[in-house]
């Protein structure tokens, strides 16, 4: 079935150093798929993304994108300092 939206399972989060998240895109209808896509951040040295899991690395903001084609959707991660328990 053909994809006529997308949008992620969060848009905004908060994480301590070290504390993953995984996004994944929902998809409408919800029967509609699409393989592939790339992961990005906007500041490395805050979060990284792999296949849609971040990671905080460090204190500060960053932005997390997945592109599909020409289509982009986002979501802001805010991490802090300190070491999860």
């Amino acid at each position: 079935m053909s994809v006529q939206g997308i949008t992620l399972n969060q848009t905004t989060t908060a994480l301590t150093v070290g504390q993953t998240i995984t996004l994944s895109p929902v998809f409408s209808p919800a029967n509609a798929s699409i393989i592939g896509g790339t992961w990005s951040s906007s500041n490395q040295f805050v979060a990284t993304v792999s296949n849609g899991t971040v990671t905080a690395q460090s204190a500060g903001s960053s932005t997390i994108r997945l592109r599909l084609f020409w289509m982009r959707w986002s979501m802001e991660l805010t991490s802090c300092g300190g070491i999860p328990t």
